[in-house]
């Protein structure tokens, strides 16, 4: 993480669970306004991974938290798709 400067970027991400459902429900709270959170995220319950998709109209977004054991630390891969569905690395 860079902390020399500024953040230009900000967000809290609040990851529930829908036990009816068997799944995780997510929203992210961001610095580029609101219109971002009406959208909910899903995912399926997992005990390795917590993967949840974000179906935005002009094309979904994926994040995949990860936990490291050996660093005891998580780490986040963001990716979005086009119509395509074809995914592409988001850059942090």
């Amino acid at each position: 993480m860079d902390t020399s400067s500024l953040s230009k970027y900000e967000a809290s991400v609040y990851i529930g669970l829908d036990s009816g459902k068997n799944r995780y429900v997510a929203h992210w709270l961001d610095s580029f306004g609101g219109a971002g959170a009406r959208v909910v995220g899903i995912g399926p319950l997992s005990p390795e991974k917590i993967e949840i998709v974000y179906p935005y109209t002009e094309g979904g977004f994926r994040n995949l938290f990860t936990y490291d054991a050996q660093a005891d630390r998580w780490e986040l891969l963001i990716e979005s798709e086009d119509a395509g569905d074809r995914r592409r690395l988001v850059d942090g």
